[in-house]
């Protein structure tokens, strides 16, 4: 599932299925908060007010624990627009969502090395276990630091998939990949010939 963990599975050490109304930490935004100690709803708190100006709704996510030699917290944030949009809409939104969500979740939980943001179709029922994401992009803490975030754009996201030795993870479906503002991030990510 995940290229960096190809020796080593993932075991849930807390998967955090926030509802709504659920109590939060009462941390401050500013405070850094080791992942073992997130409460209930406090990553929904912290994230529901940005991405809900890109018109999204946070339909899951989950602060999961991997196993192996050097274990880590990965934040998985599954998003949802209220109504359906284009394959257009959704390569548009890819860097938008990355910017409301990532550096917002690296700079308040300092556990968290991994941070996996998925745009699903509007409709999932709530509390669905699993829909295939429209659009999957998964950054680790390290790559993250490199990234300038007040300019991200599509073009950026692309260059930064695409720039060895990043780990980071880009998957579209539904023909995202095919769009107009797609191709057109890919002309501009290509490298000068």
């Amino acid at each position: 599932m995940h290229r960096r963990r190809a020796a080593g599975g993932i075991a849930t050490l807390a998967v955090l299925t926030l509802a709504t109304g659920a109590c939060s930490s009462g941390r401050t935004s500013t405070q850094q908060v080791a992942a073992s100690e997130i409460g209930d709803g406090a990553v929904r708190h912290a994230l529901e007010p940005v991405v809900a100006r890109l018109g999204l709704q946070i339909q899951r996510l989950s602060v999961e624990k991997t196993t192996g030699l050097h274990p880590e917290y990965e934040l998985s944030v599954y998003l949802r627009p209220s109504k359906s949009i284009s394959p257009d809409a959704y390569a548009a939104k890819i860097a938008p969502v990355a910017q409301a969500v990532i550096p917002t979740s690296f700079a308040k939980y300092d556990d968290i090395q991994w941070v996996d943001v998925c745009q699903e179709q509007a409709g999932t029922p709530d509390g669905v276990d699993y829909a295939a994401p429209v659009t999957r992009l998964e950054v680790n803490r390290r790559d993250a630091a490199n990234v300038d975030w007040d300019h991200l754009e599509l073009a950026d996201v692309l260059k930064l998939y695409r720039s060895a030795p990043n780990e980071v993870s880009l998957q579209t479906s539904g023909g995202v990949d095919r769009t107009r503002a797609w191709r057109a991030a890919a002309a501009q990510a290509r490298p000068p010939a």
